[in-house]
């Protein structure tokens, strides 16, 4: 793993992109934009700034979802790391007690 922030690929599913902290991190950033915003344009009580807030919160709530499904991804994947099988030098999937389940390990 290049670096503790990047998920591995999990191993059941199609190949998915890796997820990064830095990737969650960024809507986190954006949601935090988007909160400053809908603070100052209710604080000004301009009624065209209340009606921008409710595109705002919408676009916040959507990046929430985001956030956890990112997180929920990222936490699938780094799960998935520690329950890939083992492989022996024969090609054998390794059972966590040392049997052997599958391929063939006879030369």
């Amino acid at each position: 793993m290049d670096s503790a922030a990047t998920a591995a690929v999990a191993v059941d599913e199609a190949p998915r992109p890796l997820i990064t902290v830095e990737q969650v991190q960024s809507v986190l950033d954006r949601n935090r934009v988007l909160i400053q915003q809908v603070n100052e344009n209710h604080q000004s009580k301009i009624p065209d700034n209340l009606v921008k807030n409710v595109a705002l919160i919408q676009e916040i709530n959507g990046n929430i979802s985001k956030v956890v499904s990112l997180y929920s991804d990222l936490s699938t994947n780094f799960s998935g790391v520690f329950h890939q099988p083992n492989e022996n030098e024969n090609g054998a999937v390794v059972a966590k007690k040392g049997s052997v389940k599958g391929k063939n390990t006879e030369a």
